[in-house]
């Protein structure tokens, strides 16, 4: 009797592998962090801002509002996902450059991307 081999353990592992970025339509801009036949695991970031305005009841004797620096809390956590899911995304091509101002071109075989 001949093996049957599923075409996902084939084909599914070379889209969106592990440490390439995607794009998926709920969590925006993620990590692939595991591959497992046609499902990832994925690295989702959430960030929350401070309050502006921070609360009085929470500091300690003697600091006022303006002595606190606030900062935002990042909270980092996994999801399994389906690889449909997912667009892969090239970092050169599909990412807008960190300043603005800043041009980046590359070309590969007279190719710009």
């Amino acid at each position: 009797m001949p093996n049957v081999v599923n075409a996902t353990e084939i084909f599914g592992s070379r889209k969106c592998r592990p440490g390439t970025l995607a794009q998926h339509p709920e969590h925006g801009i993620v990590r692939v962090v595991r591959a497992a036949g046609g499902a990832r695991t994925i690295e989702v970031e959430r960030r929350v801002l401070p309050d502006l305005e921070p609360s009085t009841e929470d500091l300690p004797a003697g600091i006022t509002p303006d002595q606190v620096l606030a900062s935002e809390r990042i909270f980092v956590s996994e999801l399994d996902v389906l690889v449909s899911d997912l667009v892969e995304l090239d970092p050169f091509r599909d990412m807008e450059p960190a300043e603005q101002g800043t041009v980046l071109t590359a070309s590969f075989a007279g190719r710009p991307y």
